[in-house]
C-alpha cells in the first residue's frame, strides 16, 4: 500500500500494452518487476487516517442515461500536499508516455492529449475523481464510522456530499483511447464519516433533546432521501 503523498512513478514497472473489449488500450502498471497480477497492482491510500480524511463536496454521482449504472464517480477535495504529489506523479506519467509513445501507443503522443488526475470542481477546488463500483462483482466496500469510531457496513449512497473519508484505490495502468490517455483510480474500499447536512436545520445549533427530534423529522416536501438535497456531480 502506498500513501498518495509518496507516489513515485520511477518506482513502478510498466508492461506490454493490451486492448480491452471496449477497444481501450491499457499499459499495465505493477509494483513488482516482471509481474502484472491483481496483487501486484498499484494500490494507493487517499487520506492519512481517521483524523485526517479527505472531503467530498458533492458525494457519489448519479448514473447518466446510457451509462453503466454500476459505476459511479466520487470527487475528493485535495489538500495542498496531496494536490502537489498527484500533479508530480501525473507529470512523470505524461513524460514517460511521451518518451515511450511508440512502444505504448504505436504513435507519437502529445501532452495536450493527457487527461490529468487533478481537476477543478464547480467551486474551483482541486479534486481527484475516483470510481465507485456498486454491482455484485468487485463492489466497493463502504464502511461508515459511528459516533464511537466503530465502522458499520453501509450502502454506497451513504457517501453523500459534505462527508469525510479515506479511500483505498487501485489502477490497472495507463488507459488510452483515440484522443486521450491518463490514469484513473477505481475504489476498493472506503471508510467514511458522514457529516450533518450544511443546509436547512443542519445549520442550527439546537438544544439537547430537541436536535434529534427535529433534525430527523421528514422534510416539508415529504422526501426522506438526503441525496435529494445534494448537488449533482457530472459523470465524465
Amino acid at each position: 500500500m502506498i500513501n498518495a503523498a509518496h507516489l513515485d512513478a520511477n518506482a513502478l514497472f510498466f508492461g506490454t500494452p493490451y486492448v480491452q473489449n471496449n477497444g481501450q488500450k491499457i499499459v499495465p502498471i505493477s509494483t513488482v518487476a516482471d509481474r502484472f497480477e491483481w496483487n501486484t497492482r498499484l494500490n494507493v491510500q487517499l487520506g492519512v487516517d481517521q483524523h485526517k480524511m479527505l472531503h467530498t463536496e458533492y458525494g457519489v454521482s448519479t448514473p447518466m442515461a446510457g451509462s453503466d449504472p454500476n459505476r459511479r464517480n466520487l470527487e475528493l477535495t485535495l489538500t495542498p500536499e496531496l494536490e502537489a504529489a498527484l500533479m508530480r506523479f501525473d507529470e512523470s506519467i505524461a513524460k514517460l508516455c511521451a518518451e515511450r509513445s511508440q512502444e505504448f501507443f504505436g504513435k507519437p503522443t502529445l501532452n495536450k492529449q493527457h487527461l490529468p488526475l487533478v481537476r477543478r470542481n464547480q467551486k474551483d477546488q482541486p479534486v481527484v475523481r475516483i470510481k465507485i463500483v456498486t454491482g455484485d462483482k468487485n463492489a466497493t466496500e463502504v464502511r461508515v464510522l459511528g459516533a464511537d469510531d466503530v465502522t458499520h457496513v453501509r450502502p454506497f449512497t451513504e457517501l453523500r456530499g459534505h462527508s469525510e473519508l479515506l479511500a483505498v484505490v487501485n489502477t490497472p495502468g495507463i488507459w488510452a483511447n483515440a484522443t486521450q490517455f491518463g490514469i484513473s483510480f477505481t475504489t476498493r474500499a472506503v471508510i467514511a464519516r458522514v457529516n450533518a447536512p450544511v443546509s436547512g436545520l443542519g445549520l442550527f445549533q439546537l438544544a439537547p433533546g430537541i436536535t434529534d427530534a427535529v433534525e430527523h423529522a421528514p422534510p416539508a416536501n415529504g422526501t426522506t432521501d438526503p441525496e435529494m438535497m445534494d448537488d449533482a456531480m457530472d459523470a465524465p
